[in-house]
């Protein structure tokens, strides 16, 4: 009998230090999960703290979308660049093929220039002669027609000079009807002689231009 009570009391013991472990164990299982939920929810506060609500939320939208349309740009720009720069790689390949062959194209357009002016000069020269003669001619006419403008002037000033002694003769009744013939001779003459004048002074313009152009052509030369 009193086996059996030591016995139950030795059950009972054990079952109550299992229990108690099991209420210790418990117990620190419950404070450590506590404390993962206090740290969660201090995260969890840090994190509202940080969410953007409102106008600084519609702000911080329109600043990434600037930021977007920013890098859209650049990179159109940089492939624009890699574009350019693979043109003036083939340009440079290029100018770097050409430059084998640039001393001989050099020595040909030299000779071809170097003939060309030895050409040009020599048409220059029989131009230059040509236009002195011309120039000389030109200037022999030039002199005469001003020398036969002079003449032809005091011819109209002496009629001139003659037709008023002749009309004041004839106002005062004292000329005769071949005086009057000699009038109107004197008359036809003189307009004659001015229609030649304005020939002579039209030809004296066009060779006075003639005369600048072969002079300007002559200083050239």
């Amino acid at each position: 009998m009193l086996w059996q009570q030591t016995h139950m009391g030795s059950i009972v013991a054990n079952k109550s230090r299992v229990a108690s472990d099991r209420v210790v164990a418990l117990r620190e299982r419950r404070d450590k999960l506590q404390t993962d939920l206090d740290q969660k929810h201090a995260m969890i506060n840090e994190v509202k703290a940080t969410v953007l609500r409102g106008e600084d939320l519609k702000n911080y939208v329109d600043t990434l979308r600037a930021k977007s349309a920013k890098y859209k740009e650049m990179k159109k720009e940089i492939a624009d660049l890699d574009s350019e720069y693979g043109a003036l790689l083939r340009n440079l390949e290029l100018l770097e093929q050409q430059t084998d062959v640039q001393p001989q194209l050099s020595t040909e357009l030299t000779f071809k220039l170097w003939r060309w002016s030895k050409q040009r000069r020599s048409s220059s020269t029989l131009t230059c002669a040509h236009s002195s003669t011309e120039l000389a001619m030109s200037s022999k006419e030039y002199e005469d027609g001003k020398q036969k403008l002079k003449e032809n002037t005091l011819a109209i000033e002496k009629l001139e000079v003659s037709q008023l002694q002749i009309q004041a003769e004839k106002e005062n009744g004292s000329v005769s009807s071949k005086l009057n013939f000699k009038i109107e001779q004197q008359e036809e003459l003189l307009k004659s002689v001015q229609h030649k004048q304005e020939k002579i002074k039209e030809t004296e313009h066009i060779n006075g231009s003639q005369m600048a152009m072969m002079k300007d052509l002559l200083d050239r030369c």
